[in-house]
């Protein structure tokens, strides 16, 4: 099994295009941490064989919800490996899957792109 460490490295650069001296203090199987432009950071996670990935969208006004979560609704149906959660003052999106499979970086990849959809459209 690859450790955490090879697969967000790989996703990385491989799929966006990042350098990977940017990276260079991923160490070990560590939680790692991706800061988004806006601040907000994406967590990944490596536990028992499964890839854990986690998001917490600050929400200045709930009344903002009510309006966009057609648009959230159908981004989440899209994928059926995400879950979410309002807590308080924040949208929490959530996916879990096995990092055995042989295209790990690519579906690790996904995940990102929503997530940081789903953050710019809140945003907006």
């Amino acid at each position: 099994m690859k450790k955490l460490r090879e697969i967000v490295y790989k996703t990385l650069v491989d799929n966006f295009n990042i350098s990977p001296s940017l990276l260079s203090r991923i160490e070990g199987d560590e939680p790692i941490a991706i800061e988004l432009k806006g601040g907000e950071e994406i967590f990944v996670y490596l536990q028992k064989g499964a890839l854990q990935t986690f998001i917490e969208i600050p929400l200045c006004d709930q009344r903002m919800l009510r309006n966009k979560s057609p648009k959230i609704i159908e981004s989440l149906m899209s994928d059926d490996e995400v879950f979410f959660s309002i807590k308080k003052e924040k949208l929490i999106f959530l996916t879990e899957f096995s990092a055995d499979v042989t295209d790990v970086e690519r579906k690790l990849a996904d995940k990102l792109i929503l997530f940081n959809n789903m953050v710019s459209y809140i945003k907006s």
